[in-house]
């Protein structure tokens, strides 16, 4: 049983590998399968003209020029040989039409446009035994065997990867040489007539087997590409991870020694004695002590809530909030460091606005680093407004927006960063942590909204937070 060799897939080694690579039954990969085998089955250039100069040969050498070998008719010959010319310009075309067309074409019309090929070059080949057969030469017919069988084993090899392609080709060489020993009968063709449908039988059952062995093969060449694909992405992961880890380390070492190293000096200068008779320095030195401890407590309070909403273990205490009343609360708060900074407080608020199911603290954790921000990066003469308004979905939309310095459009997504600073923050004497603008919008994400920026530098910046419209709760109710 010599087609056993032509299985170049070990059954039981690929079997073995694909239990442990799973079934793999998404649609995507479906595709991606049906594709592979259609590749393959196009094949090369080459594979589809390299026919020609054999057609040649045998139509010269069965033609007359070798008379022991056969004398059939030069037109019908030339006519044969024409055929499987016009079969090797068709497939170059169609290699190069698929070539060109890559992606364009479904694997379902690709396989029926080679379906139709390859059973032209069925019945050019199948041909070849009517066209030259010689009842009365055993070596004529003897070579006429010999090509449909190379040519059922070139297909074996070729086309196996698509069954219908290797099945349209195969059976039409067959129907037309099977034909042909049923109508010139004798003994041989009449032995040929009985063994050649056993053989195709046998061919198209390895045939098959062959074909499940190909697409088992390209499945788990996808799965490894997928799995190399997911380790890669693992591996970028890990690394960015790593590198957070440091440098949230390094800024962290930063941010804590500051205010530590300000109330460590300052008391160490007050617990010296060295200026007992200025009671104005002590004042002094306590103001920034405790202006030093207050930062540091802001900063652990920021960590701590970037922390729990980065594990997801923020838990949202919600009430009723009125955004609109919660930024007018604000806004003398924050008019005192407005003042230092020389910039203009200023507040818009849409009429008829809804109240919003929020945890209030959150929201005013928001709206105060977004107000804290603006007046830090607003210059003397700026304007910095907080706003609330309808949403065009039904939600709430509120934010800040300042006359300041501005971000530049390939430092936008920086800030959002955890220790994120554009180079705005280099003409500001008080430089941020960084915390800020995460904890916004991680906060708001919590609450199922989202974030947007717009800015430009010397021109302002833009913050917008949108709360959907399950959040709103409409004024009637309010009253209720």
């Amino acid at each position: 049983m010599f087609l056993y060799a032509l299985v170049p897939v070990s059954a039981g080694r690929l079997a073995r590998d694909l239990a442990m690579v799973g079934p793999i039954a998404s649609a995507d990969v479906e595709r991606q399968v049906d594709e592979q085998l259609v590749r393959i089955a196009v094949g090369t250039r080459i594979q589809h003209a390299d026919g020609v100069p054999f057609a040649i040969v045998i139509a010269i050498a069965l033609s007359g020029v070798f008379p022991s070998l056969g004398v059939a008719n030069p037109v019908f010959a030339a006519l044969w040989v024409i055929g499987e010319i016009v079969f090797a310009i068709v497939g170059v075309r169609e290699w190069q039409i698929y070539q060109s067309r890559a992606g364009s074409i479904s694997a379902a019309e690709q396989r029926n446009r080679l379906t139709m090929l390859w059973m032209f070059h069925g019945l050019v080949w199948g041909s070849v035994v009517p066209v030259f057969w010689d009842a009365a030469n055993p070596a004529n017919q003897a070579i006429l065997c010999t090509i449909i069988l190379g040519v059922m084993v070139g297909s074996f090899f070729m086309l196996s990867p698509l069954r219908s392609v290797f099945a349209a080709n195969t059976l039409t060489v067959v129907a037309l040489a099977e034909v042909t020993f049923l109508i010139e009968g004798g003994a041989l063709a009449d032995t040929l007539g009985i063994i050649l449908p056993l053989f195709t039988a046998m061919i198209l059952r390895y045939g098959w087997t062959l074909s499940a062995k190909y697409e088992q093969a390209v499945r788990l060449h996808l799965h490894n590409e997928q799995m190399t694909i997911s380790l890669n992405a693992a591996v970028a992961r890990a690394e960015n991870a790593s590198r957070a880890k440091s440098q949230f380390l390094a800024n962290m070492s930063h941010e804590l020694r500051t205010p530590l190293n300000a109330i460590l000096g300052f008391s160490e200068m007050i617990a010296s004695r060295t200026m007992l008779q200025n009671i104005d320095k002590h004042f002094e030195y306590a103001e920034h002590i405790h202006r030093s401890a207050h930062h540091f407590l802001n900063l652990i309070n920021d960590i701590l809530d970037l922390a729990k909403i980065e594990a997801g273990s923020f838990r949202l205490r919600e009430t009723e909030v009125d955004i609109a009343a919660l930024i007018r609360e604000l806004l003398p708060i924050m008019e005192p460091k407005a003042r230092e900074s020389g910039c203009v407080l200023e507040c818009e608020s849409a009429g008829d606005l809804p109240i919003v199911m929020a945890d209030e603290r959150a929201i005013r954790q928001v709206l105060l680093n977004l107000l804290s921000n603006a007046v830090k990066f607003t210059p003397n003469g700026g304007t910095v407004t907080a706003f609330v308004r309808h949403a065009a979905d039904g939600g709430v939309d509120f934010g800040v927006r300042d006359t300041g310095v501005g971000i530049a459009q390939d430092e936008q997504a920086l800030v959002f960063e955890n220790f994120g600073q554009g180079r705005h923050d280099v003409v500001t004497a008080e430089k941020g942590t960084g915390l800020g603008l995460p904890i916004v919008k991680g906060l708001i994400e919590e609450h199922g909204g989202t974030v947007s920026l717009t800015s430009q530098v010397g021109h302002g910046t833009t913050i917008l937070l949108h709360l959907p419209p399950e959040r709103s709760v409409a004024p009637l109710q309010r009253a209720s």
